[in-house]
């Protein structure tokens, strides 16, 4: 943690700060609103209800005012107004007045209504904003000096000031206003302390000292997140994005500031397979390119700035988190830990996904395919149906969408030997890609029903001059999913395609030259009766793809 001083020699200072400090409670408080997060507030000390605002509480030393006949009045002359920020005395009267001694000042953390310390715990760093200004004035009716003593108790003092009076006399004054940043350690309870002196020799002295405390609760503002008032509780539908902002900075920080932003959840994988993480930046299901980046902490762009944007693909509670070192308004760094309020993160559901399958047959006298009616010209071999997505309240709507990746394996073989070449009736043979697109058919808005089918196929040349080709196969896997793609739930709100299901399936054939015809030799499945009843899982796991069949 650290702490920082800036000064100024101004008296009216005080009430264009209080009203900056009214602006920028006001400004909080609407976060807290928005966020639904406690706040801390003065912890009263004294039991006596007509002195229910005495907070600061100054004590120790010797805040005293004495008359030339050497009574004391402690009490009447340390507060001289309703205030609970003034003290000392502002009358020129008296000898000696010295205004010296600890000012305590308690704040207490008050979890917002229906809240509990589980649900809104208290901040683990608080950014506390000091005041103090501090007032002497003397006069004496020699020549000589006039002594005091002039200190804010923030890292700034100084000596009184001489000047000769009209009268021939000396005054002495000093007017001094210090501010002072500190980053302290948040809990429960937080308790400062400043120790500023006002003190005068000789005749005819005025010392004061006013201090105004303030304390801000350093926190990660959830942006994109909706308050559902059924459970009381801040939640994002999963592909919405996700926003954290460090909030409750009583400055803006100067150049040099750095933040490092991560993100807390019961099974965060940082590190590993794109397709496996947790939460991630963004992707672009467009760019043939694919591919998803990972939040990694420590990775540049996630420690940029003060915000931070992201996304989530799994239903769970999560905690977005922030260390960050401040340049306070002299430079000096200020360290703080932050986090927001725990946002559950909600997943629709796939509730239905009717899946059916067909077998291989010859139904055309260049093509062999998966179908189910050999008197259908685009049979249908592996069809999908009734696919109805089940969006968690309070959020409704959004897209789905089928995408496919598929893995290719046709093969020639020469009537000569036996050794295979590549059939490149389909590109990228062997290797794993994007069938089509990423929309695989037509996108549906939920809650409508979802259907599409596939029927992968093999084309065969109609003739084989010279009996070159003894035979070509084709042996295809495929793994289908079910994308989902949620509304804003605010303006401006950014939102991805996440998975919801998928299975993988597959198909294969071999067909034969005889002499002047091509035959199936073998095909599965033979019929769908033989084809294993096909089950969706939900799924957590990307599509992910470098190339484009």
């Amino acid at each position: 943690m650290g702490e920082s001083y800036v000064s100024s020699s101004c008296r009216s200072f005080v009430l264009p700060l209080l009203r900056r400090c009214s602006l920028i409670a006001a400004f909080l408080l609407s976060l807290a609103t928005l966020a639904h997060a406690g706040t801390y507030v003065w912890k009263i000390t004294d039991t006596d209800p007509t002195k229910s605002t005495e907070s600061p509480v100054y004590s120790g030393g010797a805040i005293h005012y004495s008359y030339p006949d050497g009574t004391l009045h402690d009490e009447a002359y340390m507060k001289i107004t309703s205030s609970p920020v003034l003290y000392g005395n502002n009358i020129d009267e008296g000898v000696n007045p010295d205004c010296s001694g600890v000012i305590t000042t308690t704040f207490t953390w008050h979890a917002d209504p229906g809240q509990t310390a589980a649900t809104d715990p208290p901040p683990a760093t608080v950014i506390v904003t000091e005041v103090c200004h501090v007032i002497v004035f003397g006069y004496s009716d020699t020549i000589g000096p006039v002594v005091g003593i002039c200190d804010t108790g923030l890292g700034v003092s100084s000596a009184l000031a001489q000047s000769q009076s009209p009268s021939g006399g000396t005054r002495g004054t000093a007017d001094l206003t210090a501010t002072r940043f500190k980053a302290v350690p948040g809990g429960q309870t937080v308790t400062i302390t400043c120790t500023p002196r006002a003190q005068c020799t000789g005749p005819f002295p005025t010392v004061q000292v006013r201090y105004t405390p303030s304390i801000s609760p350093v926190s990660v503002y959830p942006g994109g997140v909706t308050f559902d008032p059924a459970t009381k509780s801040l939640k994002v539908l999963t592909g919405q994005q996700i926003t954290g902002t460090l909030s409750g900075i009583p400055f803006a920080p100067g150049p040099g500031s750095t933040y490092q932003w991560s993100v807390s959840t019961p099974r965060l994988r940082l590190i590993g397979p794109p397709d496996t993480a947790d939460v991630f930046y963004d992707y672009n299901p467009n760019d043939p390119n694919f591919h998803q980046l990972t939040l990694l902490s420590e990775q540049p762009g996630a420690t940029a700035g003060p915000s931070f944007a992201f996304y989530d693909k799994f239903g769970q509670k999560i905690t977005i988190l922030c260390t960050a070192n401040l340049v306070a308004p002299d430079g000096t760094s200020l360290a703080v830990v932050a986090n927001s309020r725990q946002i559950l993160v909600v997943k629709p559901v796939v509730t239905k996904w009717d899946i059916a399958t067909g077998y291989v047959y010859n139904y055309q006298p260049t093509r062999w395919g998966l179908g189910k009616d050999p008197a259908t010209p685009n049979p249908g071999g592996e069809s999908w149906s009734k696919i109805t997505i089940t969006v968690p309240a309070p959020f409704a709507g959004g897209q789905g969408t089928l995408t496919q990746l598929l893995t290719p394996d046709r093969e020639s073989y020469n009537a000569v030997g036996p050794s295979p070449t590549p059939y490149n009736n389909l590109s990228n043979n062997k290797q794993k890609g994007l069938d089509g697109s990423f929309i695989y058919g037509t996108a549906w808005t939920v809650p409508a029903l979802g259907s599409d089918d596939d029927s992968p196929c093999l084309i065969i040349p109609g003739s084989n001059p010279d009996n070159a080709v003894s035979k070509l196969t084709a042996s295809d896997t495929f793994t289908t999913w079910i994308m989902y793609q949620p509304v804003a739930s605010v303006i401006n709100q950014k939102t991805v395609w996440v998975p919801l299901s998928n299975y993988s399936w597959a198909w294969s054939e071999t067909v034969s030259w005889l002499t002047d015809h091509w035959s199936l030799t073998a095909g599965v499945p033979v019929d769908a009766a033989h084809e294993p009843t096909r089950n969706s899982t939900s799924t957590n796991e990307m599509p992910v793809w470098t190339l484009v069949h």
